[in-house]
């Protein structure tokens, strides 16, 4: 089995968790970080399934954990099931995985409570960490872990992934490194082009009327979905600059997404 034999992208990730492994010097736990979209996850299932030497498709010693429930937060519940978890041996191979997913969406106490199990793990278990956002992490998580940044994917892939697409150069605009991003504006084709008349648009007021519309869209069954305000937020960040994408990330923090969509794209 050949170490990301199967995915494209990320030389130089490639190459330095090729080294951790020859070097025998392969961290407990590792951190994915960067924008979302970028293949983070798929590293990390792929990097596990290599060291567990096996093709299935959920092997027993590897266990991805997600956000979940209407907050979207990785709760005590979830954390005090991963330290039992981390304390079991392997079932079938020499080592066991943890993955978890949307780390930047850990609760404050349940950050916490994993702090020992992240810093003395039994002999046999691993961590990867996968996070969009390095900084919504506590201080001593990242102090527990050994960071790899995953850099935004250059145009070419993303537009190859949608040679037939009669939108491709305006999804590979706006997905702006992410290809995650742009699979989920393709099916969700108001909101691109919402997106796309917003970053076109010079007057003020019908700026603001977009702006309104784009928020309407961002509704399902009358409240703010996660999913397309994270969608959102990433698709303007990269053209709205540093105190745009500073007001995201504190939102973020906070957990909060019940601010007024449009005041927030009025400071674009």
């Amino acid at each position: 089995m050949t170490l990301f034999s199967n995915l494209k992208a990320h030389p130089e990730t490639k190459a330095i968790l090729s080294h951790l492994v020859e070097s025998q010097k392969l961290p407990k736990t590792l951190l994915f970080h960067g924008i979302s979209g970028v293949g983070k996850l798929s590293f990390a299932i792929e990097f596990a399934r290599y060291r567990l030497k096996t093709q299935k498709k959920d092997p027993p010693d590897l266990r991805v954990i997600k956000s979940s429930g209407k907050a979207q937060l990785i709760t005590m519940e979830s954390a005090l099931k991963i330290i039992e978890n981390a304390k079991e041996p392997p079932f079938e191979s020499k080592e066991k995985w943890i993955l978890i997913d949307d780390a930047h969406r850990l609760h404050t106490a349940a950050a916490n409570a994993l702090l020992k199990t992240l810093e003395e793990p039994i002999e046999t278990t691993h961590f990867i960490l996968v996070a969009s956002s390095r900084n919504a992490l506590l201080p001593t998580i990242l102090s527990r872990s050994h960071s790899l940044y995953f850099p935004p994917l250059q145009d070419r892939w993303i537009e190859e992934e949608f040679e037939e697409e009669e939108s491709r150069d305006l999804l590979t605009k706006i997905a702006a490194g992410s290809l995650g991003r742009a699979l989920m504006l393709k099916n969700s084709k108001e909101l691109l082009q919402l997106i796309h008349s917003f970053l076109q648009e010079k007057r003020v007021l019908e700026k603001l009327e977009i702006a309104r519309k784009i928020e309407e869209e961002c509704l399902v069954e009358g409240e703010l979905s996660f999913e397309k305000f994270d969608l959102l937020c990433d698709s303007l960040a990269v053209f709205g600059g540093r105190s745009f994408y500073s007001k995201v990330e504190a939102m973020r923090e906070n957990g909060d997404r019940n601010i007024k969509l449009r005041h927030l794209l009025e400071t674009l």
